[in-house]
């Protein structure tokens, strides 16, 4: 129940009304981008602080801090290039267990920034089926309420996103109306004050 829990908490936060996960991470051995390093707030006071995740778990740690119950969830977080584009793969594991020993769910999405702001797309739950998969390995099995799980090896998922990663259909784009999945290092009074109420 818990990966399910957290991974709605990544949902919650990008104001999402589907949200997906995948059971193979997108890679095994995270590249690295120190941009994304400290402190970045969502549109409605969310807090998110990136730091490197140490020698055992490579990548970065992602720990997510609620603005309204100031609870605390540490994900990990992977990054991957895949020609010139970026992706970010977050999941709760334990902290005493190496990523490849706990069964995660794993929330990816396509990042853009430049150092102030962070745009994160993550995948489109409607665009994610078998009809759309067809041939590439992967499969999707559909829960109540609008969860869903990519099962596949993390090669065929890999092969998706290099083939799609340009249709805008794959991933969320921007919706500058409700702010979802933008985050920055500080928003502006007049930006805070266009946040929208149904984040």
């Amino acid at each position: 129940m818990i990966r399910y829990h957290v991974l709605f908490g990544i949902c919650l936060l990008l104001a999402l009304t589907g949200c997906l996960g995948s059971i193979a991470p997108i890679t095994n051995s995270s590249e690295t981008d120190d941009v994304l390093l400290g402190t970045w707030r969502a549109c409605q006071g969310t807090k998110i602080v990136v730091a490197r995740g140490g020698a055992d778990s490579g990548g970065y740690t992602m720990k997510i801090t609620d603005g309204e119950t100031h609870k605390t969830v540490t994900y990990r977080l992977l990054i991957l290039r895949i020609g010139n584009e970026e992706f970010a793969d977050a999941f709760y594991a334990p902290r005493d267990v190496k990523a490849d020993e706990f069964l995660a769910v794993h929330v990816i999405a396509l990042i853009h920034h430049d150092g102030n702001d962070l745009l994160v797309r993550p995948m489109n739950y409607e665009w994610w089926n078998d009809e759309h998969l067809e041939g590439s390995g992967l499969h999707v099995v559909n829960g109540r309420d609008s969860l869903g799980l990519i099962l596949g090896e993390p090669s065929d998922l890999r092969a998706v996103f290099a083939a799609h990663a340009h249709d805008p259909q794959v991933f969320l784009g921007p919706d500058k109306g409700r702010n979802y999945g933008r985050l920055k290092r500080q928003w502006s009074a007049e930006e805070a004050r266009g946040c929208s109420e149904d984040l």
